[in-house]
């Protein structure tokens, strides 16, 4: 939340950004929040979503002034419920490198993101939302909190 007073057109960095998957508020001492948004009740990351935290997060990485980000989702259900299974069954092979290099690169722009970046996980945290979280430099878990890989059961390489 903003300082009341605060004036938007004096550090433009600190102004509320809004996608359909992706908002970024910053308050006024630097701290950034991302949050998926409209991912559905467990938070399912298709490529859209991933898209959008990639642009997200590149265009955060430039800005001057964060001192960390706090990745979060727009529900207490879950950080991220994994990837979207049934968008992924009908990928073709080449789609399919796509969405899986897409997954893969946001998390590099995470571990190589200047602040650090810090996970929120209220809830799930499954597959590749498991491998967003780890690619955070910290991890802060509620006691509801849910972790699995739950592909690898039915022979889906991590």
């Amino acid at each position: 939340m903003l300082e009341a007073g605060f004036d938007c057109r004096q550090k433009l960095s600190l102004c509320p950004r809004q996608t359909p998957h992706a908002q970024t508020e910053t308050d006024p001492r630097g701290i950034t929040v991302p949050t998926i948004r409209n991912a559905g009740p467990l938070v399912i990351l298709n490529s859209q979503i991933i898209a959008a935290l990639r642009e997200a997060i590149d265009t955060l990485a430039q800005q001057n002034g964060l001192r960390a980000l706090v990745l979060r989702a727009d529900t207490d259900k879950a950080f991220v419920g994994g990837a979207d299974i049934k968008e992924m069954a009908t990928l073709n092979e080449a789609r399919g490198v796509q969405f899986i290099s897409g997954l893969r690169d946001l998390c590099e722009a995470v571990r190589q993101f200047p602040q650090p970046v810090i996970a929120r996980i209220p809830g799930w945290c499954l597959g590749g939302g498991l491998e967003f979280a780890a690619s955070c430099d910290f991890r802060i878990a509620s006691s509801a909190a849910r972790f699995a890989m739950p592909e690898v059961k039915v022979g889906i390489p991590s």
